[in-house]
């Protein structure tokens, strides 16, 4: 009996230790189950946030290649409108004709030529440009003055119309290397009294105009051909500038 007693509390025992060793192999396994799952959430993760990432940047990859398409159509059509104004600027200085008062009374308006009598500022009705004549312009250029303006009206119109086809809308100014005269384009019909413009304001545009440019770095020389004169930024409201001397931008 004792015997009996010994072998099934011997078979008890083993069974329970294999029990044991099952249950221990179970768990190793389910651990390394977690593990493993965990191991997968945890790169799927990783993996999500990469290709997130990846495609954030492409979205604004893509963006700033937008902006900077923009930002370069608009430098050239700011260049061009630059050479071109220069060039008709350049040609009416060049190919002047002689006074012809009778011309130019033609096709001046009159009522632009009494503002300048009498304070040296005309615009048209419209209000899309304005001419600044200082009183020393007015006393040189004498009984030639109707046929300079008619010149000046030119330059503007040609000038407006290039800002128009080049969907430019911001005010310009055009500025005589000797500060004889400057024209200001207001595409957005902005009126002289609301930009405080005075005569006096040729000589000071001129003056900080120059200053700008002495402040470049060196580089071609103004009036050579090849790329603008990038100046600025500036605070008060006109950009670009236009002279005699060749284009250049504030």
């Amino acid at each position: 009996m004792q015997q009996i007693l010994d072998r099934t509390q011997e078979s008890l025992a083993q069974a329970f230790a294999s029990l044991a060793r099952n249950a221990r192999r179970q768990q190793h396994l389910y651990y390394t189950t977690i593990g493993l799952l965990i191991a997968i959430v945890v790169v799927s993760a990783v993996l999500l946030a990469v290709l997130a990432a990846a495609r954030e940047i492409d979205y604004r990859r893509g963006h700033v290649a937008q902006y900077v398409s923009a930002i370069s159509l608009q430098l050239q059509g700011e260049a061009t409108f630059l050479r071109r104004t220069a060039l008709t600027v350049v040609n009416v200085q060049r190919y002047r004709p002689a006074p012809n008062p009778a011309h130019a009374d033609a096709d001046l308006p009159r009522a632009l030529l009494q503002q300048v009598h009498a304070s040296g500022i005309a615009s048209p009705p419209d209000g899309r440009y304005t001419l600044l004549i200082p009183p020393e312009t007015r006393a040189a250029w004498g009984a030639a003055l109707p046929d300079r303006l008619w010149q000046l009206q030119q330059v503007a119109n040609a000038a407006l119309t290039t800002q128009q086809a080049l969907d430019l809308h911001h005010p310009a100014y055009i500025v005589d290397a000797d500060a004889a005269y400057a024209i200001v384009l207001s595409p957005g019909s902005t009126s002289a009294t609301a930009l405080a413009l005075q005569p006096g304001l040729v000589t000071t545009l001129r003056d900080s105009f120059a200053e700008a440019l002495r402040a470049l770095p060196a580089g071609p020389a103004p009036g050579t051909r090849g790329e603008p004169r990038w100046i600025g930024p500036d605070r008060r409201p006109h950009a670009p500038v236009a002279s005699d001397d060749g284009p250049h931008v504030r």
